[in-house]
């Protein structure tokens, strides 16, 4: 039988951070990184600087999107070509947002131009031979992101402390790894790791692989060029990301490994929290991701209190609380110990019912 859906209203909220560093062994730096706020049509990066305006903001009805570009080493205009390509995806989604146009329809075509761009940047541009430039872009939007990809910079997820690569490099080694004819501690080391097999500017037409999820509250994604990926491992990114310090601590801990690692190339990271709160949820039943440390400590501490009192007096007759999950109150204001439902039913009872044998305190309306 089909679950009834409650009518919740949903609330869609974003927490983004961007560092780009040209590392300890470059003369500059060749990458660039972009967030746009589709809805208010806000490009939030300039110069490689966040905008305050998108380092918290709602994802509205356009979503959000998110980019970082590396310019191609050994390519002349690589800082060129990665500005154009963040910049004319950025524009091209704005232009077309709020149309009826499915998003992986929207980035492709946002791809295409920005390739069109570069390129004709190069012909104009006779003093810079060659241009060209990776590309991974995700448009997140309510409970789902699409991503784009041109190139080896990767998107990573990660959920419940656990780290996942969601692109798939378009480069030799991975081509080779997935022939078997590479170990990934061999592709680490193998001297053409940096040879890619597509890019933004190349003479040939582009392909972009392009993916659409489902994201859940409290994801959080990684956007980077493959300063970080290329250097650092991938047990060390997931480490820093599981550490508890914020947006803006996580992406110097990850540039700074980098650096600690040769900074052998420039490095940009792009970091983006999900907050998810009041999602549709089967009726009766928690909502996932909620956070029961938006009830207040002196609530939760009175319920707490309460529910140990009342528990201890009634023990296995208590009807609710085993849809509570009810354990002593220490372990009670954890989420995993019991659901805002649970606590909303506890309260409704505790208005209702006295607990046997507490006070009952009265404010004084004299």
């Amino acid at each position: 039988m089909a679950e009834r859906m409650s009518t919740n209203h949903t609330t869609n909220q974003i927490v983004v951070f961007g560092l780009s560093d040209r590392g300890l062994q470059r003369d500059n730096n060749e990458d660039h990184f972009m967030v746009v706020d589709l809805t208010r049509k806000v490009v939030g990066v300039q110069d490689n600087q966040l905008r305050p305006e998108v380092l918290h903001h709602n994802i509205g009805a356009c979503g959000t999107t998110l980019m970082v570009a590396d310019g191609v080493g050994g390519y002349e205009g690589g800082e060129i070509a990665s500005q154009l390509a963040v910049d004319t995806v950025a524009q091209a989604l704005i232009d077309t947002s709020g149309q009826d146009l499915p998003m992986r329809e929207q980035l492709v075509r946002a791809v295409a131009m920005a390739q069109e761009a570069i390129r004709r940047c190069h012909s104009a541009a006779g003093q810079t031979r060659q241009m060209a430039s990776t590309l991974t872009a995700v448009h997140v939007g309510h409970g789902v992101m699409t991503i784009a990809q041109v190139g080896d910079s990767r998107a990573y997820r990660f959920r419940a402390g656990k780290l996942t690569q969601l692109t798939e490099d378009q480069s030799v080694v991975q081509m080779m790894q997935k022939k078997g004819l590479l170990t990934p501690e061999e592709a680490l080391h193998h001297p053409h790791r940096n040879i890619i097999l597509q890019a933004l500017g190349q003479d040939k037409p582009i392909l972009p692989e392009v993916q659409t999820l489902a994201c859940q509250h409290d994801d959080c994604l990684l956007l980077c060029s493959d300063g970080l990926s290329s250097y650092v491992a991938h047990e060390r990114i997931e480490a820093i990301m599981a550490s508890e310090e914020d947006e803006p601590g996580r992406c110097r801990r990850l540039v700074e490994a980098a650096n600690a690692a040769g900074g052998a190339d420039n490095v940009t990271v792009v970091l983006a929290r999900l907050i998810i709160s009041g999602e549709a949820h089967p009726e009766g039943a928690a909502a996932p991701g909620v956070d029961t440390r938006r009830w207040s400590d002196a609530i939760r501490s009175a319920v707490c209190g309460w529910l140990d009192r009342y528990v201890a007096n009634r023990g296995a007759s208590c009807p609710w609380a085993a849809s509570t999950r009810y354990i002593p109150s220490a372990s009670l204001l954890t989420a995993s110990a019991i659901s805002t439902h649970g606590l909303t039913m506890a309260m409704r009872l505790m208005l209702s019912t006295p607990a046997p044998h507490s006070p009952v305190a009265h404010r004084n309306t004299h």
